[in-house]
């Protein structure tokens, strides 16, 4: 399983930084249409928001996995070896929990905006939409680790 979650960790890596440059190079298209050519993209923000959107939740579930989130640590800190595990797992089921309630409320919101298009380059809603969801899907499946094999058990 450690095999699974490190892949999951470097592919999710991967699309981070490929969307982070796509987004680089569709704003930088923009400066340069609206300030040198004089005309603006109308798609090129529509496009930038669902990369960043896509980079943040992405960012964010690794964040989650490699327990890098801030956090007040004042209560494990103090506790002995076993009980600070116990109150880290404790903290990851809450995360499980508040990944599925993300999973199913992200589902019915897409299922609610199904077929509408944006207004300028008209890719499908659900793209955007589908990062609640995503998000809520790869938060529960790091938040599982961490409770499985522990804080530190992922590396």
């Amino acid at each position: 399983m450690h095999r699974f979650f490190d892949g999951l960790d470097r592919g999710l890596r991967m699309v981070v930084v490929a969307l982070t440059l796509i987004m680089l190079f569709v704003l930088t298209l923009q400066v340069f249409s609206r300030y040198l050519l004089g005309q603006a993209l109308s798609w090129s923000e529509e496009i930038a928001l669902l990369g960043f959107a896509w980079i943040i939740a992405i960012s964010t579930a690794l964040v989650v996995r490699n327990g890098l989130h801030a956090r007040m640590s004042l209560l494990p800190d103090s506790l002995p070896p076993a009980g600070r595990a116990l109150v880290e797992r404790i903290i990851a089921l809450c995360v499980v929990g508040l990944g599925i309630a993300l999973v199913r409320s992200g589902i019915d919101y897409m299922l609610e905006t199904r077929g509408m298009l944006s207004a300028a380059s008209e890719y499908p809603l659900e793209l955007l939409h589908a990062v609640a969801p995503g998000f809520g899907i790869l938060l529960t499946i790091f938040a599982l680790e961490r409770v499985v094999y522990g804080a530190g058990g992922q590396r």
